[in-house]
């Protein structure tokens, strides 16, 4: 009966997650604007904090990051990500610590559209309240994490439809590319 339960609980307290999108920009472009993680803040609304933990040094493989995130539920999760594979243009994957264990991948791929993007999230929480309260919060927590992703979407979409703006009708000062 203890094992039932101990798989129970396990089972309720993991998370798997699979997300494609497809945003309308050159994958170099999609690229660099989502590894330059310390611009996060300024388009990604669920995003409370980050700090790179490497002090300044550029981002690549064996960097750490350390970051909390709130989606529409009143709680917040931090967490470390250190990266494992780091391909310019084409993957990175990350290891995490924290309030939430587990393994991230996002891969980057042209498409017709511009750039697809499949991002994998595989964790578990740390934090003893979520862990008990999973059996019957589990879709909560989903739902949360989704929102927390929609925030990013929408964030970036607004980049490059700015960045668009901006190269149809150059401000003064503004040089593209640069």
């Amino acid at each position: 009966m203890i094992n039932f339960f101990n798989s129970y609980f396990m089972e309720k307290n993991r998370y798997c997650f699979d997300h494609v999108w497809e945003i309308n920009a050159d994958p170099d472009r999609v690229w660099d604007e989502l590894v330059a993680f310390e611009l996060w803040p300024g388009w990604w609304e669920g995003l409370e904090t980050i700090e790179d933990k490497d002090s300044g040094r550029p981002l690549g493989r064996g960097s750490r990051i350390r970051s909390t995130w709130k989606g529409a539920l009143p709680y917040s999760l931090t967490f470390d990500a250190s990266i494992q594979n780091f391909i310019p243009g084409a993957r990175l994957s990350f290891f995490v610590s924290g309030d939430l264990t587990g393994y991230g991948d996002c891969r980057f791929r042209p498409c017709k559209e511009g750039t697809r993007i499949r991002f994998s999230w595989n964790v578990a929480p740390n934090k003893l309240w979520i862990k008990l309260s999973a059996p019957f919060a589990h879709s909560m927590f989903r739902e949360n994490h989704d929102q927390v992703l929609a925030q990013a979407v929408k964030g970036i979409d607004k980049i490059f439809k700015r960045t668009e703006k901006d190269a149809e009708m150059p401000q003064e000062g503004f040089s593209p590319g640069f």
